[in-house]
């Protein structure tokens, strides 16, 4: 990971963007905001022919070191602004994700259970999946799996 103090030196922050004080390549001007969104949807930077993400670089620009995971509070990976962000377990990274794609519920930590012909309310808690509940119709579901976040993932607990 590049230095703090080089990072001081060839950028600039402001409102969650890093803008480049130096000239570092001929097709960079000085002032010109650094990155681009990659497919994951991540802002990156090139650095000396090395690839860095842009939350990583801001966090340590501020903090001086970089956690091995970093949290986007709100979920927006492009939202890079210093309030934004906070070192995490990659559990709490995960605890504060959105509901995946394959989701067919489409309530995070809700599945339909067919064989039993309920909804189950699951989350995971010290790396073991944990049963919140079965109930027969959806909101019960929901709302059990929420109030279980907010007792098990204080502060990283993302209801949707």
């Amino acid at each position: 990971m590049i230095s703090q103090f080089e990072l001081k030196n060839l950028f600039r922050y402001e409102d969650g963007h890093l803008f480049w004080q130096e000239k570092i390549a001929y097709k960079i001007n000085i002032g010109d905001k650094a990155g681009c969104i990659n497919s994951r949807n991540y802002v990156t930077i090139l650095i000396n022919k090395k690839r860095y993400q842009a939350h990583r670089l801001i966090f340590m620009f501020h903090h001086g070191y970089c956690p091995e995971f970093i949290d986007h509070i709100d979920g927006m990976r492009t939202n890079n602004r210093i309030e934004n962000l906070r070192p995490a377990s990659q559990s709490q990274n995960q605890w504060n994700s959105k509901v995946y794609k394959s989701n067919t519920s489409g309530v995070k930590g809700v599945y339909w259970h067919k064989s039993e012909n309920v909804w189950v309310s699951a989350i995971t808690v010290k790396s073991k999946k944990i049963t919140v509940g079965r109930f027969k119709n959806i909101e019960d579901a929901k709302i059990a799996v929420e109030k279980a976040r907010i007792k098990y993932h204080p502060n990283f607990g993302r209801q949707a």
